[in-house]
């Protein structure tokens, strides 16, 4: 257990390291590659968003990137309430002070709320931690390990089930305008590729958010 006292460095690598651990569990089922290629590649994506949007608390939006599927990790169930119990025990196991844990917590769940509020009118970090995520099902082979996870369900309910979380994604978690223009190819792409197809095909991809 930290001590209030150590730095907001400290106690988010020791969050990562905790997480990292039970997320490398084979009780959770995608223990081969969650970390590597998702919760990585959410942090990446947060920090660059934090070089843009410099009043947000980076502290704050790295904890948030590591918790947010900590009920999932725990159960191997899309939990929710798991992961705003659990996750408020962590960190305060790890000894982060308990306003911290509160906010934390709080904008874990507004990002859980994402399809009941506008996360566009959230707070910054949670925008950011929100579009991170998002975006970050664009990049590696995130929505490709659901078919090899997978592989005695039918394509097209894989592919079906790929576009609806995808839409989702796109319509209320992603909501920084420098996330959607970065991600919006990727988001096209990866809407064709799971059976979305434009009614012409020889005709560019447009530079735009727009699908």
């Amino acid at each position: 257990m930290s001590t209030a006292a150590e730095s907001p460095d400290i106690l988010i690598g020791q969050l990562k390291e905790e997480i990292k651990s039970i997320a490398r569990k084979p009780s959770f089922r995608h223990y081969r590659w969650y970390v590597r290629y998702h919760l990585v590649i959410v942090e990446r994506i947060a920090d660059e968003l934090l070089e843009v949007y410099t009043t947000a608390d980076p502290a704050l939006v790295r904890a948030l990137v590591w918790i947010h599927d900590y009920g999932k990790m725990l159960t191997d169930e899309d939990d929710r309430s798991t992961t705003l119990i659990e996750g408020r025990r962590k960190l305060l196991e790890i000894g982060f002070p308990a306003d911290f844990v509160d906010r934390v917590i709080e904008y874990t769940d507004l990002i859980d709320k994402k399809l009941e509020i506008d996360l566009g009118k959230a707070p910054i970090e949670v925008q950011i931690a929100s579009s991170a995520d998002g975006c970050a099902h664009l990049i590696g082979p995130f929505y490709l390990l659901w078919f090899w996870e997978n592989p005695d369900t039918p394509f097209e309910t894989l592919m079906r089930g790929n576009r609806h979380k995808e839409r989702e994604s796109w319509e209320h978690k992603i909501v920084l305008p420098e996330a959607r223009k970065a991600f919006a190819i990727r988001h096209r792409l990866l809407m064709e590729l799971n059976g979305s197809l434009p009614s012409r095909l020889l005709e560019p991809i447009p530079d735009t958010e727009e699908t």
